[in-house]
């Protein structure tokens, strides 16, 4: 790739406080470096010997190692690997993959490599892959010991390159004699590459942390702006830097100025006067001279920048609620809000702080060794904070309620179950998040999903709202009175990049897609919250198995709701956490946006208006969370520094309280069944390519809460298994409803369930699938429009057939609603009854297909065959699935029956009608057309068979599963993990906990 002619120099220089270290270390076996840009002066552009890489190398992938002999001298205290590639690199030490290299070749990027290495012999190895026109690897190994800091392995003629990376290739052991040495193209600067260069991503000098105890004095918080600013010109405060930080305030000025309608020489003549000066002042010292004058302007820029950030008319509080906690106890999205994970961990605090500096008054809510706190919400009149909080001496986390004075701290939920992400209600409720549903994430059966509830202001009559079987995560309220939050699904998907936004009521009607339901990028949208002026929503884009790694995003549905549209990266240095980025698709909230520093992550974005927010951010992942004040062009100022992570940061001052949404359910009493409520769709075939009038039924099918578990994963990531195709749940058929002539459909559905819909033929075969769910409370009547990625839109019903009679009551299959499906009741009976003559015992066509009931896969905890799942013939039937056993079956058995091998083909949107199950069922076919043997299957078998293969051929259902014996009862666990007595949650029943 041919960088742009005029060279940039944005952060030219690696950090000079790491470039200090470096000199200091100069002697034996340390190398000089590069006065330009602290590159060492022996790094060089490689890549393999052939052509003129510097011109144009083909558009593929070259592989590169070099050996480093550490010897066995003293402790490695800091190493770090920083390089660039054009076009992308990934880079491994001693076979452990870093990941791939973040941002375009005009980039360094910079890896924390210490716990990687060993005494003795090590091994870099990268892969360079090349886009088109120029190719190269620039690099080096940064080794501290002693206190000093070496310079090793610099790319140049003694890399080894290669065509290809053949296994084995990244680990010590692989000999590479045979692979030819690089070939070195020159040194930093070459054409065409030039300096146009960034400093690295992941390298932060050392900044001084505050105590761990005590306040912080005027003099420690100026200490720690300026080594924040310092680090914000990643180490090297130069005139260049600073020439660009001038612009960068004069830009901020002209903005915030504009928010108060007048010139910024008006609003800010001081400021702006003082710039002129110091520009001037800098114009006279070389671009990249390092001195304490220059060292000294920039700071005195800085000083400037944040007297301009300060006066943002947003800005208009000096009073912040926050928590100053440590870091959760794991990463993963859902296990590290399991309680028990937590133990007797504690420490947090529930700070005010008064003035929004790091010297700023604290006043900490909690008591001493509290607990553990997991987010907190401010009342509308701003005097009291609801909180989640485990005590070090209880099991789960409990809500509890104080004052903003520190008085009056009281409890509001007690059970072994955990409560958390309390939010206020406008109408005097609070929502949270409960795994009192007793439901475990199907991928990880350990780990209790947490799923919204709501109760009343003292904590009595506890109801769960959502359907969900995985977890809903960190709710928010929207300025119109709906709840914004994170919900996790993968019904009939791929379960890894599905934790998009929704809103729902807070009475739980009226649930609907936000954004993304249909989306791969970003993986998981948390901690998304309204801008009280618009309706853009900021969020931090974190990771499926990586919470703590954050991007900074906004959404302007408006624009779109389903990637890349509507969606833009406001952290812009950053890849999108886990996915990574969608190539050149890669939307960018400001075309000015500007790095400050090295970034790692940034978390728990509030608001502040269009473009200014706060925000927690981290330098590498070794360093705590600090509090900025932030806006969408990359301008960032300090503002509290705690004694661990401070997170969820907000004003402390009264808000409007939104408008409250009228309760539209009709709730039971205790005891009583909760009532029905009605769903239709006044055209079904919206948004398909289905002909009209092809469909004729719309199937409903509940999938079960999960409140089975294992403590463990028995077989692939399930436990127990219930299909070997994906992570699913138990499934039954609630019956099917007629669809009119028009398209138009309405039925009555039962009430806190999760539902999930199939278009039908005449004949009862699946035509197209609703990749989702949804559901309906009591009461409630609620529309769909069309199929999977539009079902939760609100349609007018204008004069729709099926709305001008009253709903139709669902039609139950032969077998009873009641009735789960699996393949030992609904397919192998069929199999043996039309086809075991031939198929099993001495029949002639069990050569090529033996639907013989046989053998089973081993599963943990189940020492009886009998209820070993995945038996054949279902594997053949099946096909290869994921991580599953090789079929016993070969050629045309493979894969008869059709099923939909989602994590397989990893695609998240709607399908194309007729491309799936049964429409397309090599099994139903040979079964009903005559053509295999004169064999016609009819009636109530046909059905049973149609009836697995659209459920996507699941193996278990709840007959099986209670079948297992309970797991042995582990003490670490608060609430029992069983499979055999596993509960039966009504979620609508009011619960009240003992006080």
């Amino acid at each position: 790739m041919t960088p742009n002619a005029a060279t940039r120099r944005i952060g030219q220089a690696l950090l000079a406080a790491l470039a200090v270290a470096m000199l200091a270390g100069a002697g034996e076996g340390a190398i000089e470096l590069a006065p330009r840009l602290g590159v060492p002066a022996a790094a060089r552009w490689i890549w393999y010997p052939e052509g003129e890489p510097a011109r144009s190398a083909p558009a593929q992938s070259r592989y590169f190692r070099a050996t480093v002999d550490l010897g066995a001298g003293e402790a490695i205290e800091r190493a770090w690997w920083i390089y660039t590639g054009d076009d992308s690199a990934a880079a491994w030490v001693n076979a452990t993959a870093l990941g791939r290299k973040q941002g375009g070749w005009n980039r360094f990027q910079s890896f924390d490599v210490a716990r990687l290495l060993r005494p003795g012999r090590n091994v870099l190895a990268v892969e360079v892959q090349n886009g088109t026109g120029p190719a190269g690897l620039l690099g080096w190994l940064c080794v501290r010991r002693g206190g000093k800091t070496q310079v090793i392995a610099p790319t140049a003629g003694a890399w080894k390159a290669s065509r290809e990376g053949p296994p084995g290739w990244t680990k010590v052991a692989f000999d590479d004699s045979a692979w030819p040495a690089a070939r070195v193209l020159g040194p930093m600067g070459i054409a065409p590459w030039g300096h146009d260069i960034d400093g690295p991503g992941g390298v932060a000098p050392d900044v001084p942390a505050r105590e761990a105890t005590g306040s912080v004095s005027p003099e420690q918080a100026r200490k720690l702006i300026e080594a924040d600013w310092i680090a914000q010109a990643f180490g090297q405060p130069t005139p260049h830097r600073s020439l660009r930080e001038v612009a960068w305030a004069r830009s901020l000025a002209d903005r915030l100025a504009k928010m108060k309608g007048a010139a910024a020489r008006e609003v800010f003549a001081a400021e702006l006067a003082e710039l002129d000066r110091l520009e001037a002042r800098l114009k006279t010292l070389g671009a990249d001279e390092e001195s304490e004058a220059a060292a000294e302007l920039y700071l005195a820029v800085r000083r400037v920048k944040r007297t301009v950030t300060f006066r943002n008319p947003l800005l208009d509080f000096d009073k912040l609620l926050l928590a100053d906690t440590p870091a959760y106890a794991g990463k993963h999205e859902s296990a590290h809000r399991n309680g028990y994970h937590y133990g007797s961990r504690g420490g947090s605090r529930l700070v005010v702080l008064e003035g929004l500096r790091p010297d700023g008054r604290e006043r900490d809510l909690l008591p001493a060794d509290a607990g553990y706190l997991m987010r907190m919400d401010l009342s509308f009149e701003a005097d009291r904070v609801v909180f989640s909080l485990k005590p070090p001496d209880q099991p789960s986390f409990r809500l509890y309620e104080i004052g903003v004075d520190g008085h009056g701290l009281r409890q509001l939920t007690n059970s072994p179950y955990d409560d958390m992400d309390p939010i206020y209600l406008p109408d005097g409720h609070i929502l949270f998040s409960t795994s009192r549903g007793h439901t475990y994430v199907r991928c990880l059966p350990p780990s209790a999903s947490t799923v919204l509830a709501r109760c009343d202001a003292d904590g009595r009559n506890i109801v769960i709202l959502s359907r969900n079987n995985e977890p809903d995560y960190t709710p928010a309220l929207t300025n119109d009175g709906r709840v914004l939050y994170t919900r996790w699904e993968y019904t009939e998907r791929p379960l890894w990049r599905l934790q998009k936004l929704w809103t729902i009521n807070p009475d739980g009607t009226g649930e609907a897609v936000y954004w993304g339901n249909s989306s791969q990028y970003p993986d998981m949208l948390w901690e998304a919250r309204q801008s009280p002026r618009s309706g853009r929503v900021f969020f931090a884009g974190v990771g499926h198995h990586d919470v703590m790694t954050g991007v900074i995003g906004v959404l302007d549905v408006d624009r779109g709701r389903e990637w890349p549209e509507g969606i833009a990266k406001v952290t812009a240095e950053l890849r999108w956490t886990e996915s990574g980025d969608d190539g050149a698709n890669n939307p960018i909230a400001s075309g000015d946006y500007h790095q400050a520093g090295p970034a790692w992550s940034y978390r728990c974005p509030w608001p502040l208006g269009e473009e200014d927010f706060l925000v927690s951010a981290a330098r590498t992942p070794k360093d705590p969370f600090l509090l900025y004040v932030m806006d969408v062009h990359g301008n960032r100022e300090l503002i509290y520094a705690g004694r661990h992570d401070a997170w969820y940061a907000r004003p402390l001052r009264s808000r409007a309280r939104p408008p409250i949404v009228p309760e539209r359910v009709t709730w039971p009493r205790a005891g009583e069944p909760a009532g029905s409520g009605v769903l239709f769709s006044p055209n079904v075939y919206a948004g398909t390519t289905l002909p009209p009038g092809k469909a004729k039924f719309l199937r409903v099918i509940q999938m079960d809460a999960k409140t089975y578990t294992t403590p463990y994963k028995s077989w692939r990531h399930s436990g127990p298994a219930i299909s070997i195709i994906q992570e699913d749940g138990v499934k039954r058929i609630l019956g099917t409803a007629p669809i009119q002539p028009d398209g138009s459909v309405a039925f009555e559905a039962p009430a806190g369930a999760a539902l999930h819909f199939q278009l039908l033929d005449a004949d009862q075969r699946c035509l197209q699938l609703m990749r989702s769910f949804t559901g309906v409370m009591p009461g409630e009547t609620r529309g769909c429009l069309g199929c999977h990625s539009l079902h939760s839109v609100s349609p007018q019903p204008a004069q729709a057939l099926a709305l001008r009679r009253a709903p139709s009551k669902l039609t139950p299959p032969p077998w009873g609603a009641n009735v789960s499906i699996s393949y030992e009741r609904f397919c192998q009976p069929v199999l043996d009854k039309h086809c075991g003559r031939c198929h099993q015992g001495k029949g002639k066509g069990r050569a090529k297909l033996d639907l013989t009931l046989r053998g089973g896969v081993a599963e943990r905890g189940i020492e009886d065959p009998a209820l070993l799942p995945f038996k054949e013939p279902y594997l053949t039937l099946v096909g290869q699935a994921w991580g599953g056993p090789k079929p016993a079956g070969k050629g045309t058995a493979l894969g008869l029956a059709g099923c939909l091998n989602v994590e397989v083909h990893h695609r998240y949107g709607p399908l194309e009608p007729m491309t799936m199950l049964s429409s397309t069922s090599r099994l139903i076919r040979w079964v009903t057309d005559g053509k295999h043997n004169n064999v016609r299957i009819e009636g109530e078998d046909l059905l049973r068979l149609i009836a697995w293969v659209d459920c996507n051929c699941v193996y278990r259902g709840d007959e099986e599963v209670r079948r297992i014996p309970d797991p042995p009862a582990g003490s670490r666990y608060p609430v029992p993990m069983v499979t055999r007595t596993a509960p039966r949650i009504d979620r609508l029943q009011p619960v009240n906990d003992p006080r």
